[in-house]
């Protein structure tokens, strides 16, 4: 039965609701500093952890939960007599949900290169609370996951937790731990321009599973570098289709690490050197389409008489320039004319005939 939690929150997302049906469920709140002023302000009650201690949150907060009577309550083994005869005699009472996330280090890293701003947001209590509590997680339910908060309260209600909830519970708890743990690493190792640690730990994040892996019969999920913020197949957004496979992934993910070898050749100012492409097709081969002022600019291929419009209205509004031989080029390649809206097939596939047979003529 739970009586008592402790709740100490980086991100508050959802704690409020979360404690309100914690409190109406008669179970006593322990908090931390921000967390508690947060509970009080949303008329929860909440106890301060220095309450417990019997000692004053200090060092700016660096100090708060690390005492016996947090980490007692805590790692106490229920079914032990003298583990709770010590809880007994020291007046100490046992914690049964610790609901806890920590500072947020990788946000930090990501927005700022200040040291001290960055060493300030590695967690100490946090991580060592939800060790202790996972480790313990037969008598005590660790949260760390926002995202579980509803379905945990509606197990506590009904009274339906159970063991393998408590384990896959404690297991996220340490991947969690193990993460915040791995990104401090590396962070350290790129302070010490250490490339090839002697122990190197690595850290994934799940994007989906996959329909299959290499084989059919194979099954296979994708998981992306966390410090991955490039343009690449794990930071891409499928828009349509089924779900990729293994294959489709590698493949993807070969074609575009290709292209990205290139350096566009297409520019703004290329819109008054349009000659020099010959047709509007060769000009989206030689990478219209990795260009931001491109990509914004002129449609896909597939839509060959909406590219040529915007080409020439942007020459024109761009640069003044009046319809010339560059027009004359798209509108050849778009099989549209644009005054009479007639479309000629035969006109519209001579570039792209050219470009098959390799020339530029």
């Amino acid at each position: 039965m739970i009586k008592t939690a402790l709740i100490s929150v980086s991100n508050k997302e959802g704690i409020v609701d979360f404690a309100k049906q914690l409190s109406k469920l008669g179970i006593k709140i322990i908090s931390t500093g921000n967390t508690a002023n947060l509970l009080k302000k949303n008329k929860i009650n909440a106890t301060l952890v220095s309450e417990i201690t019997k000692f004053p949150e200090m060092l700016d907060g660096r100090v708060k939960s690390t005492h016996p009577n947090i980490f007692a309550g805590i790692l106490a083994d229920r079914k032990n007599k003298k583990d709770l005869n010590e809880l007994k005699k020291l007046k100490i009472n046992p914690i049964d949900l610790v609901i806890i996330n920590f500072y947020p280090f990788e946000e930090t890293i990501r927005k700022t290169k200040k040291l001290k701003n960055i060493i300030e947001n590695i967690d100490i209590g946090g991580p060592a609370l939800v060790m202790a509590a996972a480790k313990n997680y037969k008598n005590v339910l660790i949260v760390v996951d926002p995202n579980d908060y509803n379905s945990i309260i509606e197990k506590i209600k009904n009274k339906k937790m159970t063991e393998d909830d408590k384990i896959k519970l404690a297991t996220k708890a340490f991947s969690y731990t193990a993460r915040y743990d791995t990104i401090i690493n590396h962070y350290f190792n790129n302070l010490t321009k250490n490339q090839f640690p002697d122990i190197l730990n690595l850290t994934f994040e799940k994007i989906q599973n996959l329909r299959y892996g290499e084989n059919p019969h194979q099954i296979a999920s994708f998981y992306r570098d966390f410090l991955v913020n490039e343009s690449c197949v794990a930071t891409a957004k499928q828009l349509q289709g089924k779900e990729l496979s293994f294959n489709n992934i590698l493949d993807i993910d070969a074609a575009f690490e290709l292209v990205k070898e290139f350096t566009p050749t297409f520019t703004e100012e290329d819109l008054v050197n349009l000659p020099k492409f010959q047709t509007i097709l060769k000009l989206m081969i030689d990478g219209v389409a990795s260009h931001p002022f491109s990509a914004e600019t002129i449609p896909p291929i597939g839509s060959p008489t909406g590219s040529a419009e915007k080409i020439i209205r942007i020459s024109r509004e761009r640069y003044g320039k009046k319809k010339s031989d560059i027009e004359d080029k798209i509108l050849r390649w778009s099989g549209m004319d644009l005054t009479t809206g007639e479309k000629d097939e035969e006109d519209r596939s001579r570039p792209l005939r050219r470009i098959q047979r390799g020339t530029d003529q």
